[in-house]
């Protein structure tokens, strides 16, 4: 028996979706009893393949409910979308996920409200952050002023009240009725009830059995309030740290999985060292609010994605890097602006949480190459010299002006159909085996693939 953690080593979109399936399933061996949630909200998505191919992805809900005998908790450090939860839960009841004696909230988890949701969007505009717009900073303000709308509420008879107080707090008089928000929010409130509960009484109890806990880290280490490129951050501890209090869970962790993507991802505004492209890519990717260059815009646009790669101008790398991995947010759509794997960043976040092993996803995309990136260190000049850094400096106007020191290895053919790490390229192995040094944890897992079984384990000694 184990309590595992996993959290983003990066700016979120990792791939924790599919090392928490993964580790859920019977192939991991870990019998896995309960999976948490214990931050965010639907500002978060974990994607995942079932083994028929089919997509799923959860913004709320644990992603390891997708396995039959999980227990999926919310905890009390979530903020919660009523009608966001109720969509959530019909879609996955439709794709044969059962909840019933399975599911538990926290009535300690807040609920966003839609006066929330508005104060994000005004907010934003002059913050310029990118958020998602769906509530959640301000849903987590009214927590920390003492003002939030608790689960709890909606049985104690405070909600209406609460809900007043705030609309008149922050004079939207005019354009929120708190009577008309209270009566849908009891709707929605009387269709999940059942599953609220106070969390840590029956934690505490299955832990005293002996039960296997996953807690699901949502966002990545750099988006921690507190520890991420301040203050392009999220609102919430996504680091080990919220994973405790935000569970109503004591500290019972066995390890700490560290999910990094072979190359390096962002979703919105704020620093990013390494991206393909430097400040236009930034400026490209946030065209229309981040949303002109979809999906479906990109791949009308560009179609020689080898020769992008491969002879192309960095912004035109990015936009192939970004193509072949994918790289579309799974809450917002947005595309996510790409760049090297970043190893000073990395150092930070396996820092921070502790990490005793690392997941390395989508190194399947880095395939074809001529040669492959790494950022190994930061450079910044003061005056005539240069400064060096190991670590992100914790200045926001610092780590804009660092320029990355890049290091190139040589790229690696087609690996989709390895499954053990002897048979990996030479090149591959050589890559894998260098972030392990530079970074001193060991690389456990890859992932090769979006399908479940497209993963190897690789050997280490403990």
């Amino acid at each position: 028996m184990a309590n595992v953690m996993v959290v983003g080593a990066q700016w979120g979109d990792e791939g924790k979706g599919k090392l928490i399936d993964y580790l859920a399933s019977d192939l991991s061996g870990y019998s896995i009893s309960v999976a948490v949630r214990a931050q965010g909200g639907n500002n978060a998505g974990h994607t995942y393949f079932t083994e028929d191919g089919r997509e799923i992805i959860t913004h709320l809900v644990p992603s390891a409910m997708s396995t039959p005998h999980v227990i999926g908790v919310m905890g009390n450090g979530m903020v919660i979308d009523l009608e966001v939860l109720v969509e959530e839960l019909g879609f996955l009841r439709d794709q044969g996920v059962s909840f019933d004696e399975r599911l538990w909230i926290s009535d300690r988890a807040h609920a966003i409200m839609p006066y929330d949701k508005h104060l994000d969007g005004q907010r934003d505009k002059t913050q310029k952050i990118g958020t998602t717009g769906r509530g959640i900073g301000p849903t987590y303000g009214d927590k920390i002023l003492r003002q939030g709308v608790r689960m709890c509420n909606f049985r104690d008879g405070r909600a209406h009240h609460l809900i007043e107080a705030n609309i008149e707090r922050y004079s939207l008089e005019e354009m929120f009725d708190p009577t008309e928000i209270h009566e849908i929010l009891v709707d929605n409130f009387s269709r999940i009830e059942k599953y609220i509960c106070n969390i840590t009484e029956k934690m505490s109890q299955l832990m005293s059995e002996g039960r296997s806990f996953l807690f699901e880290g949502a966002q990545g280490t750099m988006l921690d309030i507190d520890h991420g490129t301040y203050p392009a951050v999220t609102s919430s501890n996504s680091t080990v740290g919220g994973l405790i209090t935000g569970s109503g869970a004591r500290p019972m962790i066995d390890e700490v999985w560290g999910v990094v993507k072979a190359y390096t991802t962002r979703v919105g505004n704020g620093p990013f060292p390494t991206e393909l492209g430097g400040r236009d890519s930034e400026l490209y990717c946030a065209e229309e609010g981040g949303n002109k260059y979809t999906k479906k815009v990109e791949e009308s646009e560009y179609s020689d994605l080898d020769a992008m790669m491969k002879n192309g101008n960095d912004l035109e790398k990015g936009i192939a890097l970004r193509m072949l991995g994918g790289e579309y947010g799974a809450t917002t759509g947005r595309p996510r602006r790409t760049g090297w794997i970043d190893i000073p960043q990395l150092r930070h976040a396996v820092a921070v949480n502790g990490m005793t092993h690392i997941a390395l996803t989508k190194l399947d995309v880095l395939s074809g190459l001529p040669k492959v990136g790494m950022c190994t260190g930061y450079k910044r000049k003061t005056g005539d010299k240069w400064e060096h850094y190991n670590f992100p400096p914790s200045s926001q106007v610092h780590i804009k002006e660092v320029e990355p020191v890049i290091e190139y290895l040589p790229g690696w053919g087609d690996i989709k159909e390895v499954r053990r790490f002897k048979d990996l390229p030479m090149e591959a192995q050589m890559y894998i085996n260098t972030i392990e040094q530079r970074l001193g944890v060991p690389v456990k897992l890859i992932g090769n693939g979006k399908e479940r079984q497209q993963v190897i384990i690789k050997p280490y000694n403990k």
